[in-house]
């Protein structure tokens, strides 16, 4: 596997909730465009298209939100993660536009606007511009030409190693975007964001939630930096705090899945005894009304 597919799958890992997608982009859209669309409704709709050859093509997100004035026309926020400079991004994009627009047309029977938004986090500046214009070398006298280019603007939002947190309050998204930020860094400075992150970690209240983040982190790790030994070690772990040299032996030893769903059990019994709705237990534990049933919470 590429080095890239593990920096696209963890990036798809931090975007698998709707929350973080939601809060992503409350931070990272243009104001105008935010006060005009309503985020607390979007649909991740990840549609599969088909193409002319009938080969399936996929973008890494497709999201479809409505406006906040209420009509029936609807936003649609097409979301592509880059961790390398691509000089194919534009043309890439433009057969996704081509394959959304068909289908809006095909099943909706009318058009609604499509944002492309890229997401890029790779070793070199940003060098691509912003407009598919800009992948284009035109003398003066070929300017005349551009009106029948297609052209279509990106938002791009580039996340820069030396850049401060993320500002958002939502602690899961906040610390894993750290983490890609910093996946290149030196070991020292990778080493102090990695320590951070772990004390940071403490701020989450139920542990399963904090056993969940740190095993993607580490899953990330280990796959993304030849140098991931030496912070797999649990004497890494000593240095910040006992508990989670814990939760490290715990992943290694008790099975990551199967100690997220005990300590789920857990949790959901607790909050049942102190009287919180089932709707409530359901939605912060992710266990499902069969499994709460099954563990006698029901």
């Amino acid at each position: 596997m590429s080095s890239s597919n593990h920096h696209d799958i963890y990036v798809r890992s931090i975007f698998a909730g709707l929350e973080e997608s939601k809060e992503f982009f409350r931070v990272t859209l243009p104001p105008k465009i935010v006060e005009l669309i309503d985020l607390d409704q979007l649909e991740d709709i990840q549609e599969s298209f088909i193409d002319y050859e009938l080969k399936e093509s996929r973008t890494d997100k497709l999201y479809r939100i409505p406006l906040k004035n209420g009509t029936d026309v609807y936003t649609y926020l097409l979301f592509e993660h880059k961790s390398y400079l691509d000089p194919n991004i534009y043309t890439q994009l433009l057969s996704y536009l081509s394959e959304i627009y068909q289908w809006q047309k095909k099943n909706i029977k009318k058009y609604s606007p499509v944002i492309p938004f890229v997401f890029y986090h790779g070793e070199k500046g940003w060098e691509l511009g912003t407009k598919f214009l800009d992948a284009f070398e035109l003398s003066n006298e070929e300017e005349i030409l551009q009106e029948y280019i297609p052209n279509f603007s990106i938002h791009l939002y580039h996340l820069k190693s030396d850049d401060p947190d993320f500002p958002t309050k939502l602690l899961s998204l906040k610390l894993r975007l750290r983490i890609l930020q910093h996946i290149r860094d030196n070991p020292e400075t990778f080493a102090n964001a990695l320590r951070q992150t772990i004390r940071d970690l403490k701020q989450e209240k139920l542990e399963w939630k904090r056993v969940a983040i740190l095993k993607v982190i580490l899953y990330y790790l280990d796959s993304a930096r030849k140098d991931a030994c030496q912070f797999l070690d649990v004497e890494f772990y000593q240095e910040v705090e006992e508990e989670f040299m814990t939760i490290l032996e715990k992943i290694k030893e008790e099975g990551i899945e199967k100690g997220i769903e005990k300590k789920a059990i857990e949790d959901a019994r607790l909050m049942r005894e102190y009287g919180d709705p089932i709707e409530k237990i359901m939605k912060i534990t992710g266990l499902s009304e069969i499994q709460l049933k099954e563990n006698g919470i029901l």
